[in-house]
């Protein structure tokens, strides 16, 4: 039974790359569709892999509007910080980290997209948060130059570790185009403080990224692999998934969301075995708390022929 009866919509719903990231672009799109999400989100990493298989920016772009998805997102930026290489050990990481502003800022225009993500990959206590929240100042400023929100996200992997953190450095910078992201791992693996969640306008808060985890840190299991690997789809773990929906709701969080399972398990299925793992336990835990909002694809009948 639903202990929330006030309803609230959300019109925004993200399949966040990392769900599929080994699936093909066309797969991509398609359990993004299966899932009943009406966008998906962009590495400049994925898009320059989808230019190398053949396809075109207008491809992606026809696509994606062929099978009701939105590609309005890119993610992440992280070359604009000070030091943002010190909290990169593995060589392979580059990669995908290692766009340039350039680089990043001609692509977010090439793919038309109206907002990108900030991550800081600097090693922790390396950079003070005046000179983190400066850097960033500058970042948004360029990103509005585009005509693009500019959202950081906290990773307690690096830096910028936590919300309160992330929260400092935004009213630092006080750019009109920027807002937070609130990953639910990250948020509870970096030190939940709920008090300070309900203090923030729901406006400031850009997207919400829904994910469950075990309830804390296995013994033996790194910080980052459990975050890359070992997410679980929501209610399926024990992170505090309603009452985080919850608090959302309270604050009028709720524009923006999307299922955020980075895993191993996903990693090996095909589209349709990643829309049955994601599709029913995302659009449960939303219903849990209250909230409405599905995509025109809410018949839920794309087909896998």
């Amino acid at each position: 039974m639903n202990e929330n009866p006030q309803r609230f919509q959300a019109s925004k719903h993200t399949m966040w790359i990392d769900n599929v990231r080994n699936l093909s672009f066309e797969d991509q799109l398609r359990a993004t569709a299966a899932v009943d999400l009406n966008e998906l989100s962009m590495t400049p990493l994925d898009f320059d892999r989808n230019l190398a298989k053949g396809l075109s920016v207008r491809d992606m772009k026809v696509m994606a509007a062929d099978s009701g998805v939105s590609l309005p997102i890119l993610d992440p930026i992280a070359s604009w910080a000070p030091h943002w290489r010190s909290g990169i050990s593995d060589a392979a990481w580059m990669e995908f980290l290692g766009y340039s502003a350039d680089d990043f800022f001609r692509i977010a225009e090439q793919l038309s997209v109206s907002t990108v993500t900030v991550i800081g990959t600097f090693r922790p206590d390396l950079v003070s948060i005046p000179e983190i929240a400066e850097s960033f100042a500058l970042l948004a400023d360029r990103a509005l130059s585009y005509g693009l929100h500019c959202v950081l996200e906290f990773i307690p992997l690096w830096g910028i570790g936590n919300l309160a953190s992330a929260w400092q450095i935004l009213q630092i910078a006080n750019r009109p185009n920027t807002g937070l992201a609130l990953d639910f791992w990250h948020y509870v693996r970096g030190g939940r403080d709920d008090t300070l969640l309900r203090s923030i306008p729901g406006s400031k808060i850009s997207y919400v990224q829904v994910t469950d985890a075990e309830a804390s840190l296995p013994s033996g299991r790194s910080l980052f692999d459990d975050c890359l690997f070992h997410r679980l789809p929501p209610g399926q773990g024990g992170l505090p998934v309603k009452e985080l929906l919850d608090i959302l709701c309270e604050i009028r969080a709720i524009d923006r969301m999307g299922p955020e399972v980075f895993s191993a398990t996903l990693d090996a299925l095909s589209a349709e075995g990643i829309a049955q793992a994601l599709r029913e336990p995302y659009w449960q835990a939303l219903a849990n708390s209250g909230i409405m909002g599905r995509s025109s694809t809410s018949s839920g009948s794309t087909s896998f022929q």
